[in-house]
């Protein structure tokens, strides 16, 4: 695998199959999805409207792939919707952008994952390693993450009419009717409390938590579907509102892996590049396993613990990557943003600043005084404290 720009092929493995989902504002909805002009586009290329999502009632507009091969017109297709979307600006400007509001997702047939649960297991393991760093490679140069992707929000409800209507309309009896104050303080009071969490936040600590409590368990059922009751441990969190959503799993239409963390772009080259970085996470655990000696060397480095960032960076460049092209793409990405607020500010869902420094009390634990390991534990405790004060510890 090579990543090349334009129409070229990429080289994945034949049997991977993916699909791209673009999201945009300021669109001219209706004309996108129903002039004659789409029509032709939409039917040239295999992509589609969605008009299901909430974006598409909001000034935006959503277009989803089909089920894509890394072939030379998917790439020219890829090309052709973009420059497409682009020609219908809305009511908010001259032109169609990809603003906070818009990501870019990528799916991955999951079958051979699936059908193979030690390729699923060394995935499981691989990605907690290097999730911190896929969040920051997975936008063009100078573009951070949008904060809305990690975020949580209060979210001001815009339907009070709707279920005040709906209250009193209802009304049928005096006690009905003397309920009907509590009723309305109580939509009122939901304005103010209702959260919302980020729209594709970090799942590689829980799955981290998940494999050490052994609660993160893959089976492969006939015709290649998992069981709602053995997929309970696999998500890890049901929502589908992860940057690596794994709720499509137990889908029996989808099978698929979907990662949600990528601003969207109407730059067709960036969506590419996006697509081949998580083909080339997934390729990792595929080599991994059809070979166990695969980078192993590599991939010991991965797992050393108390190293910079930047040590993490070139490990996890190593081994995703044969290229010294790919991971100088990928390095200028994370270079351009690894100091942005929206990392900084969400340390503890993942983004460690400066430091990885994970430790398997397990495995310490057969080696360490309990003593020992309560020291730490109180030392560890009280630098955060610490620094939650905004003091800084040297070595």
């Amino acid at each position: 695998m090579k990543f090349r720009s334009g129409n070229e092929i990429l080289g994945f493995p034949k049997n991977v199959k993916f699909g791209i989902e673009i999201e945009a504002f300021n669109t001219n909805t209706k004309d996108l999805y129903n002039s004659k002009e789409s029509e032709k586009v939409f039917k040239e290329t295999g992509w589609r409207p969605d008009t299901k999502e909430t974006l598409s009632h909001q000034g935006g507009a959503e277009c989803v792939s089909g089920i894509l091969e890394d072939t030379q017109k998917t790439w020219e297709n890829l090309e052709q919707i973009c420059s497409h979307i682009k020609k219908y600006p809305g009511e908010y400007g001259k032109e169609v952008v990809t603003d906070e509001k818009c990501g870019c997702h990528v799916h991955f047939d999951a079958t051979e994952f699936l059908e193979n649960p030690k390729m699923m297991e060394n995935f499981k393991k691989l990605w907690p390693e290097i999730e911190e760093l896929i969040y920051k490679m997975c936008n063009e140069e100078n573009d951070p993450l949008r904060s809305g992707a990690i975020n949580q929000k209060l979210i001001p409800s815009i339907n009070l009419g709707e279920p005040t209507l709906k209250n009193i309309l209802s009304i049928r009896t005096i006690k009905q009717l003397a309920n009907l104050p509590m009723q309305l303080f109580n939509n009122a009071v939901h304005i103010f409390v209702e959260k919302r969490k980020g729209f594709a936040s970090p799942i590689g600590q829980k799955i981290q938590k998940a494999i050490e409590q052994d609660k993160l368990k893959v089976s492969y059922k006939k015709y290649g579907r998992l069981t709602d009751k053995i997929l309970v441990g696999m998500k890890a969190d049901p929502r589908r509102y992860r940057g690596l959503n794994l709720a499509n799993l137990s889908s029996r239409n989808k099978n698929t892996f979907e990662f949600r963390m990528s601003n969207s772009s109407l730059n067709p080259d960036t969506i590419k590049k996006n697509v081949y970085l998580y083909a080339s996470v997934l390729n990792t655990a595929r080599q991994m396993t059809l070979n166990p000696e695969y980078k192993k060397e590599e991939y010991e480095k991965l797992l050393k613990t108390d190293v910079t960032e930047k040590e993490k960076l070139d490990a996890t460049l190593d081994l995703l990557f044969d290229e010294q092209s790919d991971k100088e793409i990928y390095e200028r990405r994370w270079e351009s943003v690894k100091d942005a607020p929206v990392f900084n500010k969400n340390s503890k869902k993942g983004f460690a600043k400066g430091k990885f420094n994970r430790q398997d009390y397990k495995q310490m634990s057969s080696k360490v005084p309990i003593t020992k390991l309560n020291e730490a534990k109180y030392y560890v405790q009280d630098m955060l404290n610490n620094l939650n004060r905004g003091k800084e510890y040297v070595k």
